[in-house]
């Protein structure tokens, strides 16, 4: 990957418990901001082509670089 090239983080997920996945939201968003991060979208029915797909909740982020997105991954205040 060049460098400097913008990355997505794409995550797939299942939300067991809506009402504290609410409160993780909350939190999550001031620090991606903070990190540079910038929310893209999210799909509870992502339409499978191949292949097997679990439900769950696709989430897609994006990053100005992978060091960025690293930066944010790895950062006290996310983990």
């Amino acid at each position: 990957m060049p460098d400097g090239a913008p990355v997505h983080f794409i995550a797939h997920f299942t939300v067991d418990d809506p009402a504290a996945y609410r409160v993780y939201e909350q939190g999550f968003f001031p620090i991606l901001k903070a990190h540079g991060g910038r929310f893209i979208t999210y799909d509870d029915d992502a339409r499978t082509l191949e292949g097997e797909w679990t439900d769950g909740r696709t989430v897609i982020i994006g990053f100005d670089s992978e060091e960025a997105c690293l930066a944010w991954w790895e950062s006290p205040e996310y983990r």
